[in-house]
């Protein structure tokens, strides 16, 4: 599919029963400081209120593109394997269980953390998987990079793809 056949799947989708209430607006990475065990939201500019599975969405697909942001030690291996464990139905109906032998295990670990947090949010199986493919969506065509050997941000092009993937795969999966 397209990015445009996704756009229209996604705006032809039936009416569903969703909760709403308050929202950050902007939840990702760069928006929460972490202090001792605290984690603390900032840039409140975007409130509103809207989908509460947005805001677990937009954080948990920011964590998965975006970080880790350094070039040298990206694994493009290593990542995909957390990435395949997390973005499996099985993992959508309940948070994975982490290996924390891999590489990206601590990215895994908050994804895991959001997924508690959204999945009892969803008034019927499926609807933060679709939230899900919307974000994975907007952050593979956000900011593209011109990708060479040279390019510094060529891991994030090759993360921008698999969002693109993986919002595909998210929309097909039968949820029951």
């Amino acid at each position: 599919r397209t990015q445009f056949d996704i756009k229209e799947y996604l705006r032809q989708r039936p009416a569903e029963d969703l909760l709403c209430g308050p929202i950050h607006g902007d939840l990702h990475a760069d928006n929460i400081r972490v202090r001792g065990s605290d984690a603390i939201l900032i840039d409140f500019c975007s409130a509103r209120v809207g989908l509460l599975l947005a805001d677990p969405a937009a954080l948990e697909v920011s964590l998965a593109i975006r970080v880790p942001s350094n070039n040298e030690h990206f694994n493009n291996n290593a990542w995909l394997r957390t990435m395949d464990s997390l973005f499996s139905q099985d993992a959508l109906r309940m948070p994975p269980a982490i290996d924390p032998t891999e590489q990206y295990a601590w990215i895994a670990s908050c994804i895991r953390q959001v997924r508690l947090h959204a999945l009892p949010m969803q008034r019927k199986n499926g609807q933060y998987a679709h939230i899900l493919a919307y974000y994975f969506l907007q952050a593979a065509i956000k900011d593209p990079k011109i990708d060479s050997i040279r390019d510094p941000h060529a891991h994030e092009n090759f993360r921008r793809a698999y969002a693109y993937a993986i919002a595909d795969k998210l929309l097909d999966m039968v949820w029951i």
